[in-house]
């Protein structure tokens, strides 16, 4: 917050672009959302040190690491950033987490990021991710029931050996998509699954992420609370999967080993 509060006196960082009005910065990242991605690593790492030790909740770190997030612009970091400072205002004095609650700040989740939902997957939309997620429903009804095959949409593979069927479903006219700029072809994870792997592969996928979810919760030792922000870190990459490449990315392993990281703390702890 101190770099941001000395930009505004004299501009040290270049802005990234311009949400809800104000501009947008990635503090020396690529791009903001790797940025608010660390900042909510963090903040859940601090958050679960509290609750490891036992000790008090700090509510300022998590009140300030909420305002860095702001300044990055990311709508469904927000959103999800809000559902977790909810949920730590209610976690304490829970014995469990009810359904309810879940269904509440899911659905708290959806509304927020309503207008970001329907502008990125809406027919109206004609930038590269709405485009390619739109395009691989379509590959995967025709390409029925494994899809394109490998390398072929919405991957790396198929941009340094450019694919065919951005030809076949004229993308090529969209800014990112053709062979001279393909730039945002790799902009949308759940693309290049279903059209690659069409809808089998798409189901296949999401029963491993339960299977994964489940392996950590019960890899996780310690009371619910302990498990639910081991398990977060997952649930943001989940949730974010639609409108981010952090699965597609080396970013999840970052993920990964700061879950990993945290089930090994609970068991040493335990034992």
């Amino acid at each position: 917050m101190a770099a941001y509060a000395l930009n505004l006196v004299t501009p040290i960082m270049v802005a990234f672009d311009t949400r809800f009005g104000m501009a947008t910065y990635s503090y020396g990242f690529g791009h903001p959302a790797p940025f608010s991605m660390v900042v909510i690593l963090f903040t859940v790492m601090m958050v679960f040190f509290a609750f490891l030790q036992k000790t008090r909740v700090p509510y300022m770190y998590v009140l300030l690491n909420f305002l860095l997030i702001m300044t990055a612009g990311r709508s469904t970091a927000i959103g999800i950033y809000l559902c977790f400072f909810l949920l730590l205002l209610i976690l304490p004095h829970m014995k469990r987490l009810p359904v309810s609650i879940v269904l509440l700040l899911g659905g708290f989740l959806v509304w927020f990021s309503w207008d970001r939902i329907a502008d990125q997957f809406g027919a109206a939309n004609t930038e590269a991710r709405g485009v390619l997620l739109r395009t691989s429903v379509e590959i995967a009804k025709n390409h029925a029931p494994f899809g394109a095959g490998l390398g072929m949409f919405g991957s790396n593979a198929s941009r340094l050996d450019y694919s065919p069927l951005y030809n076949e479903y004229h993308l090529t006219h969209v800014w990112g998509l053709s062979q001279f700029n393909p730039t945002f072809i790799t902009d949308s994870y759940w693309a290049m699954i279903i059209g690659e792997t069409g809808f089998l592969g798409a189901i296949v996928l999401v029963c491993l992420f339960i299977v994964t979810l489940i392996a950590i919760i019960r890899s996780t030792k310690g009371n619910f609370k302990l498990k639910i922000l081991v398990v977060f870190p997952f649930v943001y990459a989940l949730c974010t999967s639609p409108v981010d490449t952090l699965l597609a990315s080396g970013s999840i392993v970052s993920v990964m080993l700061m879950v990993l990281y945290m089930i090994t703390l609970t068991k040493e702890i335990k034992e």
